[in-house]
């Protein structure tokens, strides 16, 4: 998803106070294995699966978003022009499958399908909603809010509606599924009650997912430096309680209690994926372990998702690179170990928390 610049962090004028957690998460980094090799096999796939796919080999793509689709197909967005790319997880190549310009999108961030293998698309000023072969169904625009025009970021899918993050405005917005309709796109939750000094230009809305339940959302402020919970019914977001420090994540990711975050804003161990596993309620958690760039071949990580072998995807945007570094790729990497630690790795990841984001 888009991330938060330096210069934006500059404009923040809350004071934080980061915690040394660097210790921790070089005990955590450890852990953390590098990508497949190529042609790898999972224990339980027979056949070979890519470490590495290739988006475009076009120059200015940078990927951004993706999500895993029907039959082994994966959906990766582009920001720059605002394409959509669907790929098989059999194979390191990936297509178009929406042009770059179409509806009108010259930026494409997060993309999620449905239950049906509809692709829905947070085209920064608008919702998109495709068919499986690539048809454009709906286009929902985005309203404005209380900072100025929205610019969408992430999106999760439920069974009633899509729920989605407004990088600009610090508000989730929401469209309504009706059957095989897609509702109008509407400001759902204002978050600026959470912490009332944050200033609303500054919240920089990032990844979003529900719960299995889908009562409750998961959110992160990359302003607020912090993962915040929202009770759908009663429309009321806190903060996760993950400890001391900061947790700007970027991407989320969340299967039951174990959550997936890339960080790639001032990460303590480097950028890359750090996973925290939560309490029944996801109101509180510590951070477990990490693949970070100092083991896996990440290029300015944007997101992820995690396949049914439990490869953990990684997109990388090459953001800090010049337009024409192409390939631009995303990585597969084998979820590391979060159990059966013993010594000074046991008290580590027992003791080391990340990120509620709050003062104290």
């Amino acid at each position: 998803m888009r991330r938060a610049t330096t210069s934006d962090r500059t404009k923040v004028t809350l004071t934080r106070q980061r915690r040394g957690l660097a210790a921790l998460f070089v005990v955590l980094a450890t852990l953390a294995v590098p990508a497949l090799p190529s042609h790898a096999v999972p224990a339980s796939r027979p056949d070979r699966l890519p470490d590495r796919y290739v988006v475009s080999r076009a120059a200015g793509v940078l990927p951004e978003g993706i999500g895993l689709g029907r039959r082994g197909t994966f959906f990766v967005t582009s920001s720059a022009t605002g394409a959509v790319y669907q790929g098989r997880l059999d194979r390191p190549q990936m297509s178009v499958f929406a042009r770059a310009g179409a509806a009108g999108r010259t930026s494409a961030l997060g993309v999620h399908t449905d239950r049906v293998g509809r692709v829905f698309v947070a085209g920064s000023t608008a919702l998109d909603v495709y068919s499986p072969s690539g048809r454009l169904l709906t286009h929902r625009p985005a309203p404005a809010g209380q900072v100025g025009p929205a610019s969408l970021n992430d999106l999760v899918v439920t069974d009633d509606a899509v729920y989605v993050t407004d990088f600009a405005n610090p508000v989730i917005l929401r469209a309504p599924l009706l059957g095989s309709r897609v509702g109008v796109l509407q400001p759902w939750l204002d978050l600026t009650p959470v912490e009332p000094g944050l200033p609303p230009p500054y919240w920089f809305l990032n990844g979003i997912v529900a719960s299995a339940d889908q009562a409750t959302l998961l959110v992160s402020s990359q302003g607020l430096e912090a993962l915040l919970r929202v009770d759908v019914s009663h429309r009321r977001a806190s903060v996760v309680d993950l400890g001391p420090g900061s947790f700007a994540a970027d991407g989320l990711e969340l299967h039951n209690r174990t959550l997936y975050a890339v960080l790639n804003y001032d990460p303590p161990a480097g950028q890359g994926v750090y996973i925290a596993q939560l309490d029944a309620g996801l109101r509180r958690g510590r951070v477990v372990a990490a693949v970070t760039d100092q083991f896996a071949p990440f290029d300015s990580p944007t997101t992820l998702a995690r396949d049914r072998w439990g490869r953990i995807l990684v997109v990388n945007s090459q953001l800090d690179h010049p337009p024409d570094s192409s390939p631009y790729t995303v990585t597969a990497v084998r979820e590391p170990a979060t159990n059966g630690l013993t010594g000074s790795a046991a008290v580590g990841a027992q003791e080391g928390r990340v990120g509620s984001g709050r003062h104290p």
